[in-house]
């Protein structure tokens, strides 16, 4: 039984999690297709996974086609680099 309330529990709380952000972020809903979802019904319906869309501005620049040579790194990554240059600029 507590598999059941432990999960209806994220749930309950991924769905206001989903709500503060879409109230927040009140930009994505201006010009879709959603336009007529208020932003408690568009939360609801995507609070597993927050994402409005899969196009190439808005998915991983790892995987986009937009994206190229360097700009493909993640920001981790880039900073990895940047301390690898000034160490050997040190020697």
């Amino acid at each position: 039984m507590r598999e059941r309330s432990l999960r209806r529990h994220h749930l309950n709380r991924m769905k206001k999690r989903a709500i503060l952000v879409t109230r927040i972020y009140r930009w994505y809903l201006n010009g879709s297709e959603h336009e007529d979802y208020g932003p408690v019904r568009f939360g609801t319906k995507n609070a597993n996974h927050l994402k409005n869309c899969s196009c190439n501005m808005c998915c991983n620049p790892r995987r986009s086609k937009l994206f190229k040579g360097k700009d493909k790194l993640t920001i981790q990554e880039k900073l990895a680099e940047m301390d690898e240059k000034e160490q050997r600029q040190k020697r």
